[in-house]
């Protein structure tokens, strides 16, 4: 296990290269990427913006870092280093950068200037629009989209959508953007944030309130497992590429490996960097990494 430290404002978002050789941070408004093999950061340039309701996501090829936050989309070339594309986008608010469809669509939430949350879809690297802008699954006015999560090698789609006072997982059928088909799994159990999608495309996992988790079918909308992690909030999950394993991180610092099928404890680390913001497993599932207000940390999953 080793530590690395951080520009204020801790690790808000964190995103392993598609080869695993590195992983990207986005402390405040600080970018850098770390070689895993020598441990040692390289800042690529400042965001625009703090990072806050902002994205980070490498291409799947691995040749550029998509950066969202407030008015702007930003795409960085890690070979030239250098910025390759930079756009505002005037009254638009731009979140989670996602890639689908095998990497060929890049698909973002923004906040439009009326408040609206709708998922817009751009060719990848062009970034031309695609006619489409989905909105929210519901006659409710005011129904916003929050947050989006996809697993890439079945091209599942997750979302949360917020109306009625709650927040429901809604489920993309397969051939988005091409069709926008989508069906709402309602319910209390579904009244969760930050989804992550698990390998297969079979299962969602939420943060929920007061330290607890929730998985779902998604294929059914069933309830696999609500359980509560720890007395703090949950901040952040993610799956292990196998799929056994379930990460969360919380605000009492602590890293809590779950049994993915039951939402069983199965261990917990403190590594003692504070507040815990992100996590992420590299694509091989071997190495483990948490961001937290005063650190980054990374480690073997075996450890």
């Amino acid at each position: 296990m080793w530590i690395g430290t951080v520009a204020r404002g801790g690790v808000e978002l964190l995103a392993f290269a598609p080869d695993g050789r590195h992983l990207y941070t986005r402390a405040a408004a600080d970018i850098t990427a770390w070689d895993l093999a020598a441990r040692t950061p390289t800042k690529l340039g400042l965001a625009e913006y703090y990072a806050t309701n902002g994205g980070l996501a490498p291409s799947p090829d691995g040749r550029h870092l998509v950066v969202t936050h407030a008015e702007r989309l930003d795409v960085y070339d890690l070979a030239e280093r250098r910025w390759a594309s930079q756009q505002t986008l005037n009254l638009r608010d731009v979140w989670q950068p996602t890639f689908v469809n095998g990497g060929d669509v890049l698909l973002t939430i923004e906040q439009t200037h009326n408040a609206e949350h709708v998922f817009v879809a751009r060719r990848w690297p062009s970034l031309d629009l695609i006619a489409l802008d989905v909105s929210p699954p519901s006659e409710t006015a005011g129904a916003r989209w929050m947050d989006i999560a996809t697993d890439p090698a079945s091209g599942r789609l997750a979302a949360t959508v917020q109306f009625d006072g709650a927040n429901h997982l809604a489920v993309f059928e397969p051939g988005f953007p091409d069709t926008a088909v989508v069906r709402t799994i309602t319910g209390e159990t579904a009244n969760g944030w930050r989804p992550v999608v698990g390998p297969g495309g079979g299962s969602a996992a939420v943060v929920r309130g007061g330290g607890r988790v929730s998985a779902l079918d998604l294929d059914t909308g069933a309830t696999r497992f609500d359980v509560r992690v720890c007395r703090t909030d949950v901040n952040r999950l993610a799956y292990h590429p196998a799929g056994r394993l379930l990460a969360a991180v919380a605000n009492d610092g602590k890293v809590y490996f779950l049994d993915a099928a039951t939402g069983q404890t199965l261990r917990a680390f403190d590594w003692q960097i504070g507040k815990l913001r992100s996590v992420a497993f590299s694509p091989d599932g071997c190495v483990c990494a948490a961001g937290g207000v005063k650190a980054l940390a990374v480690w073997d999953v075996d450890e």
